[in-house]
This record gives structure tokens, C-alpha cells and sequence, in this order.
């Protein structure tokens, strides 16, 4: 909020890097926000606190300078001590979190560009909960809207060719049931949305295993 920092315990001197001393009745919040676009929407936060508690959020994150300059991302939350004018505020580092938010993010990105580029759908199966997902390419290259149909192995199998669809089966449930091995194609004929039969290549690729070598 901007005024004198009164108390700080031990993890506030970690996060910080100064010690008690050099915070207590010395340094202000403010000193630790080093974008201005934040310290003005904390400030306004506080600002808004005082004249209606409820109106305020409670819980925000925001930008924070420790003595090294060193940039932590914190969550915080906060709150008015009844009675009084002042404020208490507990904070959580969530820099490394964020870090691999951002990073995951940026995969997936990624992984997107690719499958565009190389105009391939993606299907990921969860053997071990059941669920799969399709990719929006996976509906579009056989003419139907991204998400027409409900993702499952069931109505995958029923899009493919009478004659196809025994051997394709066997394929699948060959590789969920860890039959030794780790890749697999199939090409085989799938019902487009005009009706149709378009000849797909289908890559399959086990990326882990239980204990018990069931991918």
C-alpha cells in the first residue's frame, strides 16, 4: 500500500535479501514494486481498500525487486486489520511456478507450429484415466467442425473403412496393451463428412510405460 512496513517476518528478509532491520519503520512496499504500471494498480488497490474493503481484491500478483535486483513474480494476499487504517499482506514466491508455466506454454507453442506445418492431427490418448484429445486438424483434414464429434477410440473406429476396422482395432489394442512395441503405422481409409472414404497414415507412438510396461 505504500506505507512504512511495520512487521516482517523471516521468509519477508529472505525474499527481500535485506535483513529485519533494514526493513522494519524503513522501507515502504512501494520500494520493492519495480514497474510502474503495478505499483500504480497496488497503490489504487489500497487506495480503494480504505474507503471499501469489499470492493478491493484480496488477491493479486505483481512484480517484486529483492536487493540483488533480482525479479520474483509473488502472489499476494491481503487485507484491512479491523479498526484501524493499516493493512496486512502475506506474500508467495511463485517465480519458479511461473517460470514453468511460461515454459510449457512456449512448448506447446511450439508443438502447434509444428503439427501445423507439417499438416498432421495430433491425437493424445491417457490410457491410464481414459481420455484423449484431438487436435483440431484431426476433425478438419476429414471436412468436420474441431470438436463435431466426441473425442474417443469408439468414434475414431467408427469413422474408419468396414474392411479396415478389425485390423485397425487389433492395432490399437495391441499397442494399449503393451504388446512389446514402442511405435506403429497404419494407413486405412476414413469417412470424410461429404461421405467420402480418404486413405489416412496413422503414426502411433507409446511416449511412457507403467511399471508393468503398459504404456
Amino acid at each position: 500500500d505504500g506505507g512504512t512496513i511495520s512487521v516482517a517476518n523471516t521468509e519477508f528478509e529472505r525474499l527481500s535479501g535485506y535483513p529485519r532491520r533494514e526493513i522494519v519503520g524503513v522501507k515502504r512496499l512501494t520500494d520493492f514494486v519495480p514497474r510502474a504500471d503495478e505499483l500504480r494498480r497496488i497503490t489504487g488497490y489500497h487506495t480503494l481498500r480504505r474507503s471499501d474493503p469489499l470492493a478491493a481484491p484480496k488477491n493479486y500478483s505483481f512484480s517484486f525487486a529483492d536487493r540483488s535486483g533480482n525479479i520474483h513474480t509473488v502472489e499476494a494476499t491481503i487485507g484491512m486489520i479491523p479498526g484501524t487504517n493499516r493493512s496486512v499482506m502475506s506474500l508467495l514466491d511463485v517465480t519458479g511456478r511461473r517460470r514453468a508455466e511460461q515454459a510449457l506454454q512456449k512448448s506447446e507453442e511450439r508443438l502447434n507450429l509444428a503439427l501445423m506445418a507439417a499438416n498432421d492431427g495430433l491425437v493424445d490418448w491417457d490410457l491410464g484415466t481414459g481420455t484423449i484429445f484431438y487436435s483440431p486438424r484431426c476433425f478438419t483434414m476429414l471436412g468436420y467442425e474441431p470438436g463435431e464429434f466426441v473425442p474417443t477410440v469408439s468414434s475414431l473406429l467408427s469413422l474408419v473403412h468396414p474392411e479396415d476396422r478389425d485390423r485397425v482395432e487389433a492395432a490399437l489394442t495391441g499397442m494399449a496393451t503393451g504388446g512389446g512395441r514402442d511405435r506403429l503405422e497404419l494407413e486405412f481409409r476414413a469417412r470424410s463428412a461429404s461421405g467420402r472414404w480418404i486413405y489416412v497414415l496413422d503414426r502411433l507412438q507409446a511416449v511412457s510405460r507403467g511399471a508393468d510396461g503398459t504404456p
